[in-house]
């Protein structure tokens, strides 16, 4: 039986590992989770710091409302809708092919399921509820903040700034 499939660099530091129990570690021998990626670097005099994961989608000639995600999705037997939470990129509103303005300015964005749909489609019930857009408004409620926060409710109650005490 094997434990642990390894490659290192010249120095023997690790590069990849592939333990038995199926956790793959990317610049640890000893990867804790299914996917664990570690890097040391000295970034506390830098602005920029260090991107350890980048994630691309090519969508082709035009950027014109492309959208990438990153989904959590949680399972047991009942057929639970899934994803139950969406968080990803979207790039904002160029609505010409041909020019380039506004293209790439893009948004961070916060989808939940309210689940209430009972067909395993979380399609149908995935909502946005979170984004901060390309000029850093925050919109909580609204998918186009017009304001540095702006929160959108149904009704009375829906914002509470300060401390809560239980009687």
């Amino acid at each position: 039986t094997w434990n642990k499939f390894h490659f290192s660099n010249q120095s023997e530091s690790p590069l990849l590992s592939l333990l038995n129990d199926g956790n793959v570690g990317i610049g640890t021998s000893s990867p804790i989770s299914s996917l664990h990626i570690y890097d040391s670097t000295g970034t506390t005099g830098t602005t920029t710091g260090t991107t350890l994961l980048t994630l691309d989608n090519y969508v082709g000639s035009d950027l014109n409302q492309q959208k990438t995600f990153i989904d959590f999705r949680l399972f047991d037997d009942n057929g639970n809708e899934t994803p139950q939470v969406r968080i990803g990129a979207e790039v904002g509103q160029n609505g010409d092919a041909n020019a380039q303005e506004k293209e790439g300015s893009g948004a961070f964005v916060v989808y939940t399921n309210n689940a209430e749909s009972v067909s395993g489609d979380a399609g149908a019930s995935l909502t946005e509820k979170f984004r901060v857009d390309y000029l850093g408004n925050v919109g909580i409620g609204t998918s186009s903040p017009g304001a540095k926060l702006e929160v959108k409710g149904t009704g009375d109650g829906d914002l509470f700034i300060g401390r809560h005490h239980s009687t």
